[in-house]
């Protein structure tokens, strides 16, 4: 035993002599604080190395002490007084480095973390029964211990926890929580006299750069007043008033706080009126571009998103990252909520994507009626037609025209006549390239298509784009319909004189995908409905 124990004493003698010099300690590359230097330099607080006068210290009779730093079993004594140890475990404070500290495990159920030349970093009381994420205090970084032991040394740890964010949040006695970074960089504190979990305040810049990026994309005029972290999330207070709250990865969930008083009695909680600033940017650019004569004249947010009143009466609704859903409706006089019915609204108040258009493809047209339904915007044009638009202002197709009633029963499969100086420039341009003598008496739309008849009787068909699609004629028999020669395209006239001069045509007959024709001296010649040559028979 003498003979270990001199073996003990060489080896802390050599240890103090190689800290003799507080510039010469081998901490690597890590970088230490003064406090932290300080603790480290003060190898000589209990020079006596009698390892004896301890031994009463264990609860059992062993040797276990031997294998303890003077001055660690030196400060159990002296601020512990008959306590006894039962149990301790070693730490290492500077990574890569000899430096050592101690949980020493009380009795009493306290822990004591001291370092090895005896300064008694911090105290706290440890339950029997730990949570899987609870920490002891010998678990803390050398740099919080630091921390602790030069600002809070007359605290008592109740209980540790590393939070997602890698940062540790100690409860001591009495109520008070502060939050530390592993550099032993105070965060953050609150307290806690229920032992509830509240959050513990931190500064912004603590925050995930997830939630500062949709602060500074939705609210970007607004400054961050508060932040809290708690078990399960972060709440964070903007200038504006509004609290939002994300989750610990930085993910948004919903704003906070909002009332859940049922002022109407209808089983349902109402929206917080808040100021139209408050809004996120989103919003406000989709009304700035869909209504720019409007102004906002009331908003409110619920847990699911936003609910937006133009000066105009209608009602638009966001998601809570601003992005548009609906328009939900008129508000009339009454407070009640027309959207489940068709809303004649004024022409001015449509989305200027809707106006652009109207514009661009009808542009001497004016628009007579304009109504608003839980799908879209219904639009009748003073040429008769009726566009049909979503809620986004994307154009969906012509639907009608003046007497469309969808309630109706009636199965008649008429088109609607359409005022033929609406016509797409394309169609107008094809009948005059095409039929240079003829002229449109009559153009109706049906099936998404238009139906063009002509003044010799020939019916041509188009996509709404102005694209021809066929001659959509015939008596029903499946024979084409015989129409005058001279009613036949000029490119065909032109061929039939090049290639046949001074041969009459007998007869011509028009099909849905051709024309056919029969000359004097017997030749049937076909041509597609561009006048290009298919078949010359003899």
């Amino acid at each position: 035993m003498n003979n270990l124990k001199y073996l003990l004493l060489i080896s802390a003698l050599l240890i103090v002599c190689s800290c003799s010099n507080d510039n010469d300690l081998d901490v690597g590359e890590t970088e230490l604080t003064e406090v932290e230097n300080k603790i480290l330099s003060q190898y000589d607080l209990y020079p006596e190395v009698d390892w004896d006068k301890f031994s009463h210290l264990f609860i059992s009779d062993n040797s276990d002490y031997l294998s303890i730093p003077i001055g660690v079993l030196s400060a159990v004594e002296d601020h512990f007084g008959s306590l006894k140890i039962s149990e301790v475990k070693t730490f290492n404070s500077v990574p890569g480095n000899m430096y050592k500290h101690y949980s020493v495990f009380l009795t009493n159920g306290t822990e004591a973390v001291i370092f090895q030349w005896g300064q008694l970093l911090t105290v706290a009381t440890i339950e029997k029964e730990m949570s899987m994420d609870e920490l002891i205090a010998g678990e803390l970084s050398f740099s919080t211990l630091a921390r602790l032991y030069s600002s809070f040394n007359d605290k008592i740890i109740e209980e540790i926890r590393l939070t997602d964010s890698d940062m540790f949040k100690i409860d001591f006695k009495g109520g008070e929580r502060i939050l530390f970074d592993k550099k032993g960089k105070e965060n953050g504190r609150t307290t806690d006299d229920n032992g509830d979990d509240d959050g513990v305040e931190i500064n912004a810049s603590s925050l995930p750069q997830s939630i500062l990026d949709y602060i500074s994309s939705n609210y970007p005029g607004e400054t961050i007043t508060t932040a809290e972290l708690y078990a399960d999330k972060y709440e964070v207070g903007l200038s504006n008033g509004l609290q939002l709250e994300f989750d610990l990865s930085g993910n948004f969930i919903e704003i906070s706080g909002q009332s859940n008083i049922d002022d109407n009695n209808d089983g349902e909680g109402d929206g917080e009126d808040i100021d139209p600033g408050m809004l996120p940017q989103p919003i406000l650019n989709y009304i700035i571009n869909n209504y720019p004569v409007e102004t906002i004249t009331g908003a409110e947010v619920y847990p699911d998103g936003y609910e937006v009143t133009l000066s105009n009466g209608l009602k638009l609704e966001f998601n809570l990252q601003g992005v548009f859903i609906e328009v939900s409706g008129h508000s009339d006089d009454d407070g009640n909520d027309n959207s489940d019915d068709d809303e004649v609204i004024n022409p001015d108040d449509l989305p200027q994507i809707i106006l652009d258009y109207i514009f661009s493809n009808y542009p001497s047209e004016t628009i007579l009626r304009a109504e608003l339904d839980a799908n879209g915007y219904d639009i009748i044009l003073s040429n008769g037609l009726k566009l049909e638009f979503d809620l986004n202002g994307v154009f969906i197709e012509i639907s009608g025209g003046f007497g469309d009633n969808d309630n109706d029963d009636d199965d008649s499969e008429d088109g609607e006549d359409v005022d033929i100086a609406s016509l797409p420039q394309s169609i107008i341009d094809y009948v005059s390239i095409n039929f240079p003598d003829e002229f449109i008496v009559e153009a109706e739309i049906e099936d998404n298509r238009y139906e063009i008849t002509l003044s010799n009787g020939v019916k041509l068909e188009f996509d709404l784009d102005g694209n021809f699609i066929e001659i959509s004629g015939g008596d029903g028999d499946g024979d084409g319909t015989h129409i005058d020669p001279m009613d036949l395209p000029q490119v065909i006239l032109d061929w039939i004189s090049v290639n046949y001069p001074g041969v009459a045509i007998l007869r011509a007959e028009l099909y849905p995908d051709k024309y056919e024709v029969r000359l004097l001296n017997g030749v049937k010649i076909e041509f597609d409905l561009q006048g290009n040559v298919i078949r010359i028979d003899d």
